[in-house]
């Protein structure tokens, strides 16, 4: 089994766009609710998003927990 697949339970797809999709999970064991983002493009641009997104800290902005 998959290392990332043991981390989280996905649930179901609560989004979808011509980049990514973002779907509804838990993370393992503690259940604790999460989203997780499926990028589509480059790799290059999803580590500068999640890199850019990890610097902010507002209410208003996710809080990157693992890339």
């Amino acid at each position: 089994m998959n290392a990332y697949m043991q981390k989280y339970e996905i649930e179901n797809s609560i989004g979808n766009g011509n980049f990514s999709t973002v779907f509804k999970a838990q993370m393992m064991p503690s259940r604790q609710p999460c989203a997780i983002k499926i990028m589509r493009s480059h790799p290059k641009i999803a580590l500068r998003e999640a890199q850019l997104l990890r610097k902010f800290k507002h209410p208003n902005i996710i809080t990157i927990i693992d890339f």
